[in-house]
């Protein structure tokens, strides 16, 4: 190889585009699946408190009235909450 090829193949590698790839695109989605991940356990966070902060009520009612009420606003809210794809259940290993 003369010298002027090798100059020309040294300035093509060199002004040559970085190629996406496989690891770096994985890389990526795995980033991607991990702020899910947060996003979704900041929500199961928050209806954590919710259910804990319902349950507490639950223990200072007396009246079966008020508990069968407070039963149906805790029974409605659970079933909000699985409507919209977060798990219920406490297991933690589901992909509901």
């Amino acid at each position: 190889m003369t010298h002027a090829h090798f100059l020309i193949s040294l300035t093509a590698y060199y002004n040559r585009k970085p190629q996406a790839t496989d690891k770096g695109q994985a890389m990526r989605a795995f980033f991607s699946n991990v702020e899910s991940i947060k996003t979704d356990m900041a929500e199961i966070r928050t209806l954590q408190r919710e259910v804990i902060s319902m349950h507490e009520k639950s223990k200072t009612i007396v009246k079966s009235k008020d508990m069968e009420m407070h039963r149906e606003d805790m029974q409605v809210r659970v079933i909000e909450k699985t409507e919209t794809n977060v798990c219920a259940c406490v297991c933690c290993v589901c992909v509901c």
